[in-house]
């Protein structure tokens, strides 16, 4: 866990990229997730690909990890919800462009799935989404905001079908509740695109 620290990106990236395969192998200590967490909401280099250093991809990496934690520990889904929303509001000038936001959206509906998942705790993490994007004013898009609405995009697509996930098929629990959140959250970014009527 100490990687996480490391002074150089790639390490930092890459520790996190080992640290899902171990949480999904089974390996668990208490304070995994909490350095994890301070980690991932706070890292500032997020490029994905580097031409002079290749892969970096912390924002995928890290998403690869609460993935993990977020379908593996009955304690942390709601958690790894929330650190999801610190991930895409925090501030950053940088657009992601490395299929990023697959990358966290698909560990958002992960962690969706896993069945200790109340309906409450499925729907309450987007409020800070909400609030951010209600307070939007003419002009350019920033990157965070950005950001987050190609995630979410991201998992309001899912909602709606069964996924596989080492080795398991799985689907989004309170998948209703989660596609009517997310729509009045990306309603109120792109009101012109998104209905706020039920699904079909």
């Amino acid at each position: 866990m100490g990687r996480l620290t490391h002074p150089r990106v790639e390490a930092r990236s890459f520790a996190a990229l080992i640290l899902s395969r171990l949480v999904l192998g089974g390996a668990t200590e208490p304070d995994w997730f909490p350095q994890f967490a301070s980690w991932y909401a706070a890292e500032e280099e997020v490029t994905g690909y580097s031409s002079k250093r290749g892969w970096l991809h912390a924002v995928a990496h890290g998403a690869d990890a609460l993935g993990a934690f977020g379908w593996t520990w009955p304690e942390s889904p709601r958690t790894a919800l929330n650190l999801a929303a610190n991930r895409m509001l925090s501030p950053s000038r940088t657009v992601w462009r490395d299929q990023e936001d697959d990358r966290l959206g698909f560990a958002i509906a992960v962690t969706l799935s896993n069945p200790h998942l109340t309906q409450y705790d499925a729907t309450a993490w987007m409020e800070p989404l909400m609030q951010v994007f209600a307070q939007g004013e003419p002009g350019p898009v920033p990157a965070s905001v950005s950001n987050s609405i190609r995630t979410l995009r991201v998992v309001c697509l899912l909602t709606s079908v069964t996924m596989e996930y080492e080795g398991h098929n799985i689907r989004i629990q309170h998948s209703a509740a989660v596609e009517r959140g997310l729509r009045e959250v990306l309603h109120s970014a792109s009101p012109w695109m998104w209905s706020l009527g039920s699904r079909t």
